[in-house]
C-alpha cells in the first residue's frame, strides 16, 4: 500500500505522544517505517509459529514473518529494548472502524465474529489484534506499557468500544472447560448485541460452544488467575465475551471475542486509564 493511500485511510486518526511510556530500557513507540513493521512481524512469527505451533503458508514460513492483508491498514504499537539495539520485544496492532470502512473491508475481528450490534453512526470501534511479547520479557511491566499505549490511542480517538479476539492455546475447548464456563456464566455480553461467531465460517475456522462445566463462586478468583494473561487483562477492564467460540486451526487456538465499553467511567480501570491519559496530555 502506498504511503498516500495509507495516509488517506488514516486522515482523521489522532496519534498520542507515547514518549512518556517507558520503564528502564523499555520504550513504547508506533512503528513508522516498513522495517519496524517487519520487525514486529518477525516477533509474531517467533511467538505464534515457532512457540505456539501456528501453521503458515509457504511465504510466511520462508520469510519467517507473520503477516496478512490487515497489516497495511493497522497501526503497530511496539515495545523496544534500547539496550538490545532497539529490538522489538512486544507488539500490538490496532485498527479503527473508520479506517476499515474507508478501505472497504470488515475489521479483522469481523472475519470470525458478528459485530453488527456494535456499529452505529456515533460509534467508534477500535480493534486490537496480534498481541505478543517475547518470552524473556513477559512480565507485568511490559503488559502495563502496552495497555497504557492502547488506552491513550483509544481515548485520543474517542473510541466507544474496544474489541479483540484473545485466545486459548490449542483447539479443544474442553481443555479449558472450567475457565471458559466461568467466562460464559459471569461475563456474557448483552444478548441484544448478538456477539456470535459468524455463520459463514470456512477454511480453518469453525464455531464452537462453551463447555457446560459449572464453576462455583468460591473458585472464581482461582479460575481468573489461571486465565491466559491477555484474557485476564481484558476481564479486568470489564470486558464482556461472545455467546460462542471460534476454533482457529491455522493458529492452533480457541478464540473468544471480547468487547470493552471504553466510555464507562464507572469502570475503575477505564477511569484510571482516562486519568493517566489526561495527565500525559497535561
Amino acid at each position: 500500500m502506498s504511503s498516500l493511500v495509507a495516509s488517506s485511510l488514516h486522515k482523521d486518526t489522532i496519534y498520542p505522544d507515547f514518549s512518556s511510556l517507558s520503564a528502564g530500557s523499555l520504550k513504547v513507540k508506533l512503528a513508522d517505517t516498513e522495517e519496524e513493521v517487519q520487525a514486529s512481524q518477525r516477533l509474531r512469527y517467533t511467538v505464534f509459529y515457532e512457540e505456539l505451533g501456528a501453521k503458515g503458508n509457504p511465504k510466511i514460513l520462508h520469510e519467517k514473518r507473520d503477516f496478512d492483508e490487515y497489516d497495511d491498514l493497522c497501526d503497530h504499537i511496539l515495545v523496544i529494548d534500547t539496550e538490545s539495539n532497539n529490538k522489538v520485544v512486544g507488539t500490538y496492532r490496532v485498527l479503527l472502524s473508520e479506517t476499515a470502512r474507508r478501505a472497504g473491508v470488515p475489521m479483522y475481528t469481523e472475519t470470525e465474529f458478528d459485530l453488527s450490534g456494535l456499529h452505529g453512526e456515533d460509534k467508534i470501534i477500535m480493534e486490537t489484534s496480534r498481541s505478543c511479547v517475547l518470552e524473556a520479557y513477559r512480565n507485568k511491566m511490559i503488559v502495563n506499557l502496552l495497555w497504557q499505549a492502547i488506552s491513550q490511542y483509544a481515548i485520543a480517538n474517542g473510541v466507544t468500544y474496544l474489541v479483540g479476539v484473545p485466545s486459548f492455546h490449542g483447539t479443544d475447548p474442553e481443555e479449558y472447560a472450567e475457565a471458559l464456563a466461568y467466562l460464559y456464566e459471569n461475563h456474557q455480553a448483552d444478548p441484544a448485541l448478538n456477539l456470535c461467531a459468524r455463520k459463514d465460517l470456512a477454511g480453518t475456522l469453525e464455531s464452537a460452544s462453551y463447555p457446560k462445566k459449572k464453576c462455583s463462586l468460591s473458585s472464581a478468583r482461582e479460575i481468573t488467575a489461571a486465565l491466559p494473561p491477555l484474557v485476564k487483562g481484558y476481564i479486568r477492564l470489564g470486558a464482556k465475551v461472545s455467546q460462542n467460540l471460534v476454533i482457529d486451526r491455522q493458529f492452533n487456538t480457541v478464540d473468544v471475542c471480547i468487547i470493552v465499553d471504553a466510555q464507562d467511567q464507572q469502570n475503575d480501570y477505564v477511569s484510571y486509564y482516562h486519568r493517566k491519559a489526561e495527565k500525559n496530555e497535561g
